[in-house]
């Protein structure tokens, strides 16, 4: 729809005051809530009495640390550190998208290092994640010429329970991609409007940056591109006037971890095909933009069998995620009791943040009154041709493929939660709404959003008494392991390891590599299908004399993943059954392993069960 001039009843001084005020108040809010939660001690600054860091972020802080021990600059072994993915060891810079750690490390080093790390990284990272909402401002600023509707669409962005998706993780990578994606959207928004270069520039320079920080960023421009072909199909939509924000596609090889990976040329194609297809004539009708688009398919289609010649298996690979997808298609995104029926990459990836979401949690996480809103006002709209219906039908299927896609993935609800604040807000503008119809909304939504805020539980931090046995294990380590031996853990904990002692780990929990899929694929065969023998072999295979086991992850969380059924037993013999069990008598007695290490029974649940998560293993001769 092209853009509606309304009256300017707001000023840019205080437009950008009152974006500026959005911002720090979405940061203010995130902080307060983290430091809500009784797990989170806010000044402790000694490991023995707190430890928070586990999974990804453990990953990403420990990464911070080396950034700051040296300088601020990058670390000696940066391309083959030893600790990361033993015993091979990682090229850092190759196998992950490193980016957000140097602000966050600078932040530190300008604080003080005294000032403990979980502070100044859920600081950073509030502020970081809080630069979103300024892409669905610019985008409605654009369409509407109104810095009113801008604030409003913003205030909006901020209360829908989606755009807080990384609320008390500390550091997380989307923290700082989807932000650049989001402002990629806007600047997108603003170039197709004013026909102007210098935002197609800007929207090119801010896709780059969202492509090169975070690995997950290929899937949104995937769509993207998409959504570009559709609005070209409809539309005849002036591909010209992206072809500067397309420019900057092929540059992302100069980073590392995109130039080593699995080349996105089909992508690429699109887009090149997309920008010259605005130069070329005679597309008025429909049909000829449908015969246009089959060639640009047919170009895609033989660049991506090219390219699959050409994967580097040091590189990021990403053949997990469309195995992922298509186990979801095939199972209408419900995941099977039995897990032979999906293969192993698409299971690692069917958890956390890839997990389905039903569609009761996905409306309210988009906002109630905001999504009956936006579903009306398309109504009216409809009804009074406030703008072009073929306008309302494209915005409509963009919209539904976000939702379905969010429903088979839960991260990717993120592209829901920017469409609706905006196109909620552009056509609250095109209705002629009056500030009485916006204040109503906006109210609704901020009592529903503060509802939600209260009952919000930050399931992060469980077990309640898993920090407390984080920094009991840490001390003994510390004391007991050498700090240049490896350990085998699974891919949550292992990390929290290499970040608070810098013992050698194997397992990760980023599968971008197929190496790191592969390590993960062999200890859950060996820990779940194989006796405790079978394990050492792949112990000893792996350089390391030392396992550490989590009976709540490996025992709860990880056996559908590791090839067990849902709700079934483990085999008698197997390593699982040994490991995971309470007898001390069992654990003592594991043939091959000396039990070093079991849980503190002074470490309690509510009801004053020990919570006996930790074991700690050697391997004997």
């Amino acid at each position: 729809m092209e853009p509606k001039r309304t009256e300017r009843s707001l000023g840019r001084g205080w437009g950008l005051v009152g974006l500026v005020a959005l911002v720090l108040a979405s940061t203010a809010f995130r902080v307060q809530r983290a430091w809500a939660d009784p797990a989170f001690e806010r000044f402790a600054s000694a490991p023995a009495d707190t430890h928070l860091w586990k999974s990804d972020p453990a990953l990403l802080a420990y990464f911070v640390e080396r950034i700051a021990d040296a300088g601020g600059g990058v670390p000696d072994d940066w391309r083959a550190d030893p600790r990361v993915g033993h015993p091979a060891g990682a090229d850092v810079p190759v196998e992950f998208t490193v980016a957000q750690e140097w602000p966050v490390a600078w932040a530190w080093l300008a604080v003080g290092r005294d000032v403990p790390l979980e502070i100044v990284a859920l600081i950073t990272s509030s502020l970081l994640a809080s630069l979103a909402l300024l892409g669905a401002a610019w985008a409605v600023l654009t369409w509407t010429r109104s810095w009113g509707w801008a604030l409003f669409a913003a205030a909006l962005f901020v209360l829908l329970p989606a755009n807080q998706r990384t609320l008390g993780f500390l550091l997380m990578r989307e923290d700082l991609a989807w932000p650049l994606f989001a402002l990629h959207f806007g600047a997108l928004a603003a170039a197709l409007s004013t026909r102007r270069a210098r935002e197609a520039i800007v929207a090119g320079v801010l896709l780059a940056g969202a492509l090169a920080t975070w690995h997950a960023s290929r899937g949104f421009w995937a769509l993207e591109l998409v959504v570009l072909a559709g609005v070209f199909l409809v539309r005849g939509a002036p591909a010209r006037r992206v072809a500067w924000t397309l420019v900057f596609v092929p540059a992302l090889w100069l980073v590392p971890a995109l130039a080593a990976g699995e080349r996105e040329w089909g992508a690429l194609v699109a887009s090149v095909a997309l920008a010259l297809s605005g130069f070329v004539p005679g597309l008025e009708t429909w049909r000829r933009r449908l015969v246009a688009l089959v060639a640009v398919g047919a170009c895609v289609a033989a660049a991506a069998a090219l390219a699959s010649f050409g994967d580097a298996p040091a590189g990021a690979s990403f053949e997990h995620v469309s195995a992922v997808l298509r186990a979801k298609l095939a199972h209408f995104g419900q995941r099977p009791s039995d897990p032979a029926l999906v293969p192993f990459e698409a299971r690692l990836l069917w958890q956390g943040p890839f997990e389905s979401v039903p569609l009761g949690a996905l409306v309210r996480s988009l906002g109630l009154a905001a999504s009956l809103a936006l579903v009306a006002l398309a109504a009216r709209c409809w009804r009074q041709r406030c703008a072009p219906r073929r306008d309302l039908v494209l915005g409509a299927a963009v919209l539904f493929g976000a939702l379905f896609t969010a429903h088979l993935i839960g991260r990717t609800v993120l592209l829901a939660a920017w469409l609706v604040p905006v196109a909620t807000t552009i056509l609250l503008a095109r209705s002629g709404a009056r500030r009485r119809d916006a204040a109503v909304l906006l109210g609704a939504q901020v009592v529903a959003f503060a509802l939600w805020s209260q009952g919000l539980f930050l399931s992060w931090y469980l077990p309640a008494g898993k920090p407390l046995e984080y920094a009991r294990l840490f001390e003994w380590v510390a004391a007991n392991v050498p700090p240049d031996a490896a350990v085998a853990s699974d891919f949550v904990n292992a990390t929290a390891l290499l970040q608070a002692t810098g013992n050698p780990i194997v397992l990760h929990p980023k599968y971008e590599t197929k190496k790191s899929r592969r390590a993960a694929e062999e200890f859950f065969q060996a820990f779940y299908a194989g006796t405790p023998a079978e394990l050492a072999v792949w112990c000893r295979r792996q350089g390391v004399e030392h396992l550490w086991i989590d009976r709540y992850v490996l025992g709860f969380v990880a056996p559908w993943v590791g090839g067990v059924p849902e709700g079934a037993a483990f085999p008698p013999e197997s390593a699982a059954a040994l490991f995971l069990s309470q007898d001390q008598r069992v654990l003592e007695s594991v043939a091959g392993f000396e039990l070093l290490y079991r849980s503190p029974p002074s470490i309690t649940q509510q009801n004053g069960a020990p919570y006996d998560l930790f074991r700690w293993y050697r391997l004997t001769p």
